[in-house]
């Protein structure tokens, strides 16, 4: 790749890919209100051309309306671990709430941003806004809640100390070191810049509503 002549200016695109897509399973009714979608960030200057700086990962989550349809919300959370551990403290199951800035809101439709990677190139430069508002775009008139967790990827994801202290040597290779709560802090300053609230029930998870 050659490099941006100026990274502040370039075009963007983002490519939206079902991983799935919704469908009526009569067998296992959950399946029917969950969508993974996959995104590859692109940017284009006079010198390149679609070239991929990232990707991104999002749940497209029909809560509101399986609810309405009678669907257990924990059933269907249940169904995905990485869900369960969302959303296991932000929902009333039973009377299906919102809880998560401890007041009670009627559940609605929402997105959860699981991961958006980019490379060091295009890091700091706002991108992450631009691809909020990609998503918001395309989908908030049917999923007006949007969330995220300010939780660094390299700290994830690890069995042991040994293979947790190898990732995260590897991910300092390229970057900056900082403590896990600086980490966490940039996070949650970044993703505030686009619009996003933290939960009062989990101080890790944020959330903005773009509904009416």
């Amino acid at each position: 790749m050659e490099n941006f002549s100026d990274i502040d200016e370039y075009h963007l695109t983002i490519e939206i890919h079902y991983i799935n897509n919704l469908y009526i399973d009569e067998f296992d009714p959950c399946l029917n209100y969950v969508n993974e979608v996959e995104l590859k960030i692109k940017a284009s200057d006079e010198h390149n051309d679609n070239i991929e700086i990232g990707t991104g990962h999002l749940y497209l989550l029909e809560l509101e309306t399986a609810y309405y349809n009678d669907i257990d919300i924990y059933d269907l959370i249940d169904h995905y671990s990485y869900l369960e551990n969302y959303f296991s403290s932000l929902i009333n199951f039973e009377e299906g709430l919102y809880v998560f800035d401890k007041t009670e809101n009627e559940i609605e439709n929402c997105i959860l941003i699981s991961e958006v990677k980019l490379i060091n190139e295009f890091q700091g430069k706002g991108i992450f806004n631009e691809i909020v508002r990609h998503i918001e775009k395309i989908f908030s008139s049917n999923y007006p809640y949007t969330f995220l967790q300010a939780f660094p990827l390299q700290y994830e994801g690890y069995l042991n100390k040994q293979e947790h202290l190898d990732k995260i040597e590897k991910y300092h290779k390229g970057h900056k070191k900082i403590s896990k709560k600086k980490s966490i802090d940039n996070l949650k300053s970044a993703y505030g810049k686009a619009g996003f609230i933290p939960s009062k029930i989990d101080h890790l998870v944020m959330y903005k509503y773009n509904g009416e």
